[in-house]
């Protein structure tokens, strides 16, 4: 049996890493890692290049170790908002099946692991995991790491085609009551009360609050960056309800981040929350406590048209204050709430 090469890391100097091993009969040496990380991320890819030049040695590598590769050879070469989308499903197979080894797993058993993360996450975010990791399979066939790939023959789980279902006030009060955070809370009151688009909603920053009103003038897209709005009628000035009004003004004062400039639903580091990040991250385990798993972030939009037809709202001022293009758009979506028939419908919502 071939003897398996050693690969070992030393801390040269303070923050300065470096990797020796020896390959054809020669000691050979890399150094300027910046961390500990970086230098056994590389110690691991020499290791599995020495390793694969032996007939018959293979050495055991954790699911996590061939993420981790995967990450840096494909990943990192992707944009930021796409590695972005890459992160929660990465995060949920390190914590479920990182320390596996890779060898070891096989259909049946990743079968198993699918239903174990059924239990509690949603059809969707399991498929990408699974997609995730059929990913890195197929980079390790290539490395000579692994002998086949195990997961391309596990099913994927049926995604319920999804329909808008507005909420209602009973929904609208759990929901409330269960928000993980201040910021949380904050989001769901304008959401639902001032009508304004998810981008725009995460794009607002503390000079477009004023005491009634709230200014409308640009939008934060999927890939963490402000844009314009939709619309050109998506530039406006909207109404605020004394709900939103009162739960604002307690951000405002919580807050560490309340300059002029500052997002008003900013992460704890005072940048503008990722839309991609707060839906997998915050809203889907937030939805499922609060028992409405099924509820889509954007029906928000329609609770507010349900409310401003309560409210007494021309169908008008609906469409100005939501931004649609044309009064069309409203009718399109929201025409039944304000026929005569209404009551029927504000029955429902509560």
């Amino acid at each position: 049996m071939p003897r398996v090469p050693s690969v070992t890391i030393t801390e040269r100097t303070p923050g300065k890493w470096s990797v020796r091993w020896r390959e054809h009969g020669r000691q050979r040496e890399e150094r300027g890692h910046a961390t500990e990380a970086e230098a056994e991320r590389r110690r691991f890819e020499i290791e599995a290049r020495l390793r694969s030049g032996l007939p018959g040695v293979r050495a055991a590598v954790s699911v996590r170790e061939l993420t981790l590769r995967w990450w840096d050879d494909y990943v990192l070469t992707l944009d930021a908002s796409t590695r972005t989308n890459y992160q929660t499903p990465a995060r949920r197979i390190f914590e479920s099946i990182g320390e596996t080894d890779a060898s070891t797993l096989s259909t049946p058993s990743l079968i198993a692991w699918r239903d174990d993360l059924a239990a509690y996450l949603t059809p969707r975010l399991v498929n990408d995991c699974l997609k995730i990791l059929s990913s890195v399979y197929q980079r390790a066939l290539e490395w000579g790491t692994v002998e086949a790939n195990p997961v391309r023959a596990v099913p994927r789980l049926t995604e319920p085609a999804t329909s808008i279902v507005v909420p209602t006030r009973e929904h609208a009060a759990a929901v409330g009551i269960t928000a993980p955070t201040l910021t949380a809370r904050a989001r769901l009151v304008v959401a639902a009360t001032v009508g304004l688009r998810p981008g725009e909603q995460l794009a607002l920053e503390w000079r477009h609050v004023h005491d009634e009103t709230i200014r409308v003038e640009q939008s934060l897209k999927m890939n963490g960056r402000i844009g314009a709005t939709k619309t050109r009628n998506s530039n406006r000035t909207v109404p605020i309800a004394s709900a939103a009004r009162s739960v604002l003004d307690e951000l405002q004062r919580a807050t560490r981040h309340h300059r002029s400039t500052d997002p008003v639903f900013a992460t704890p580091h005072g940048v503008f929350l990722n839309p991609s990040r707060f839906r997998i991250d915050i809203w889907y385990p937030w939805r499922i406590e609060a028992g409405v798993p099924n509820l889509d972030w954007g029906a928000w939009r329609h609770y507010y048209a349900a409310a401003c037809a309560s409210a007494g709202a021309s169908l008008l001022q609906c469409s100005r204050w939501m931004g649609h293009s044309s009064i069309a758009t409203t009718a399109k979506h929201y025409a039944y709430l304000f026929d005569e028939d209404a009551h029927a419908v504000m029955e429902r919502i509560g």
